[in-house]
This record gives C-alpha cells, sequence and structure tokens, in this order.
C-alpha cells in the first residue's frame, strides 16, 4: 500500500513536471509575442520623436505658428506617453510571465530528482522510506495516511481518503 501510494505521488509529481514544463514552452511562445510587440512599440516612439523634433526644425524655420507648434508638440507628448505606457506594461507582463512557473517547477525537480537519487521505489528501502515518507498512521479502522515529504508540491493533487494531504 505505500509502495502503490508513493509511486502514485511520485507519477503525479512527473505530470506535474511535465505540465510546467508545457506551460513554459508556452510562455516562451508568448514572451516573444511580448517582445515582437514591445519592439514594434519601440519602433513606433523612436517615430514620433523624430517627427516632433521635425515639428520643431518645422517651427523654428517660421512654417508654423506658435499655437500649431504647441497643438501638434502636445499631440506628439500624448502618443509618446500612451507607447511609454503600453511598452511599460508589456514589460512588467514579461517580467511576470515565469516567476509562477519557476517556482513550482524547482519544487517538482527536486521530488523528481530526489527519487532517481533514492533508487528503486519499488524495494521501499529505508532511504526511500527517510527520502519521501515523514508519517505513516494506521487507524483502527484499517485507514492508512501517509504524510510525504513534499506533500506541499502536490497539495490538494491526491485522491482523498487515501492519502492524507
Amino acid at each position: 500500500m505505500v509502495r502503490k501510494a508513493l509511486e502514485m505521488q511520485i507519477g503525479l509529481a512527473e505530470q506535474a513536471l511535465h505540465e510546467l514544463q508545457e506551460n513554459g514552452r508556452k510562455a516562451m511562445a508568448r514572451f516573444s509575442v511580448l517582445e515582437r510587440q514591445g519592439e514594434k512599440l519601440s519602433t513606433e516612439k523612436n517615430e514620433i520623436v523624430k517627427q516632433r523634433i521635425n515639428l520643431y526644425e518645422q517651427y523654428a524655420d517660421g512654417e508654423m505658428s506658435k499655437a500649431e507648434f504647441v497643438h501638434r508638440r502636445d499631440a506628439y507628448r500624448e502618443q509618446e506617453e500612451n507607447l511609454m505606457q503600453q511598452i511599460q506594461c508589456l514589460r512588467a507582463e514579461k517580467e511576470q510571465l515565469f516567476q509562477p512557473m519557476q517556482k513550482e517547477a524547482g519544487q517538482l525537480q527536486e521530488v523528481v530528482d530526489a527519487v532517481h537519487d533514492a533508487g528503486d521505489v519499488m524495494q521501499l528501502s529505508q532511504t526511500v522510506v527517510e527520502t519521501f515518507i515523514e508519517q505513516i498512521e494506521v487507524f483502527n479502522d484499517e485507514r492508512v495516511a501517509i504524510y510525504f515529504t513534499f506533500e506541499d508540491v502536490l497539495q490538494g493533487q491526491t485522491e482523498s481518503g487515501t492519502i492524507a494531504p
């Protein structure tokens, strides 16, 4: 029973790690899209800066009135500020993209690595028990609760009644 529960927990850890790796691939694709959007916005911002410089040169050459210059300059500044806000939002999204997965992946990878280091779980050696099982409780009604050392990593993914979360 302990072996079966341990195998199930390890299987869940490996499955969750695989799902995290898949989510990582999707996050990389999203990151690439955000990068391209950021580059596009930066190009647009640089174009507005050039237009603003050109506007100033037109004003300095006397090709437009001060009122028209101020009006158009302010419009360019507003566009530039909007683009900068969009760029900042993209940067923030890119920074947040991988953070949740990195912590979970690290914890799950530790479990999977511990499995490989501990050896064959079918043998249920002392090393396997010390590595993966924190406590085993046997109740009078012949129910067993197994508390694993990595329970927080897989919390909520166990079958209730079979293994204590």
